[in-house]
This record gives C-alpha cells, structure tokens and sequence, in this order.
C-alpha cells in the first residue's frame, strides 16, 4: 500500500495516469480526471498528495496502517486533501443493519475491505474508520479511505478540517513534521486534550475501546 495506485476520485486500483500539471495526483480515466479536476484544481501543486509526499505503510509497533511523511512539512502546511467517499446519518445498528453497504462505490470496495477491523461488517468498519461533520444541514457522518489510516495521539502532529462545499477534509500541520514522521491526529476534542494523562486515558477507553 506503500507506493499507492489507486484513483485518487474512485479508488479504482491500478491508476496510471497523472496529473499533468503537479504530475502527482493519480487518476485512473479520462472521466474521472474531469470529475476529480472540480476539486483538485483548488489544490494543485498546494496540498501533498497520498503515494508521493505522503504514503501508507504498516505502522512500527505492528499493530495495523498508518500514514507517513515522505518529506518534511511546516506548520500549517496542507498535507493532503481528500473528498468524502461516502455521506450518512447517524449510525443506528438497528435501522440500517450491519450488511447496509452504505452506497460504497464498486471501484472503492477493494479499498475498503482493507480498513480495520478487518474482519468487520460496512456498519461497523464505518462506526470504526468514519468521522462526523457538520454542515448547515446538521451534523452526519463521512468516510475518506485515506485519512481514515491517520492514527491517534495526544500529541497530534496534524488536524483534520471539514469544508462542506464540496465535501472535503483537508488534512494540516500542526507544527513542523519531519520526513518519514508517523503522522498523528487527536480522536477526541480540545478540552479532553487539556486533562491530565489519566483524565485523557479513560475517556479515550469509554469512546473508542
């Protein structure tokens, strides 16, 4: 997963061609080079882009995927920007089921299988893997494959922002990042950040063991 090759607009995997003015972004058609360009010609040649500045890997302790820097970054600088894959309500177990696929795009279902837990339903992957928004429409649930492999820390090196015209997260330094840094994002709110580490522990165990 190192070297990505999937569309950077479907997921599709095997994508060969690219950009052809950053010569980064890869895309796997000509359509969805037309679609992607709606979004990507806002950050072309700004933000870094998975599979070159950025990359998946196995994380070092052995416990799953993370997503590292290929190069250094400066505080503030956009690490990559990613559409949501998918839009949805509040997850209630009961009204959707845990075989509801949600609308996963067929090109991006390889893609998704691997998230963790890997053995899980759409459902719970979703529950596991996915992020909540709010727009002027209310609050709702999103998934981007990619950032989704950005692991948690109460030391963050990196926020997510949610800009809902389109539905992107944009992923952003938040202080200076060395190549080949892990990158880490905070799971839980500002105000858990500034309690002590026993404080931050639990409430880490209550929502997301």
């Amino acid at each position: 997963m190192e070297g990505v090759s999937s569309c950077s607009y479907c997921y599709k995997r095997g994508a060969t061609k690219k950009c052809g003015k950053c010569n980064s972004r890869r895309i796997c058609s000509t359509s969805c080079q037309k679609a992607d360009w709606a979004i990507h010609k806002h950050w072309c040649g700004i933000a870094g882009e998975c599979g070159v500045d950025v990359v998946i890997k196995p994380t070092t302790d052995g416990k799953g995927f993370g997503m590292f820097a290929t190069r250094a970054f400066k505080k503030d600088e956009f690490l990559m920007v990613e559409r949501s894959l998918v839009r949805y309500p509040n997850l209630d177990t009961e009204k959707f089921g845990k075989n509801f696929d949600f609308g996963i795009p067929e090109s991006a279902k390889e893609e998704f299988a691997t998230l963790k837990p890997s053995d899980a339903s759409t459902l719970e992957k979703l529950q596991y893997n996915g992020l909540v928004y709010e727009d002027k429409q209310g609050a709702f649930g999103g998934l981007c494959l990619r950032s989704a492999r950005i692991n948690h820390s109460c030391l963050p090196n990196c926020e997510i922002h949610f800009r809902p015209t389109p539905q992107l997260v944009v992923v952003v330094a938040c202080r200076n990042i060395e190549k080949g840094e892990e990158l880490f994002r905070s799971y839980i709110g500002n105000d858990v950040l500034t309690m002590d580490a026993e404080s931050r522990k639990e409430v880490s165990r209550r929502s997301y063991m």
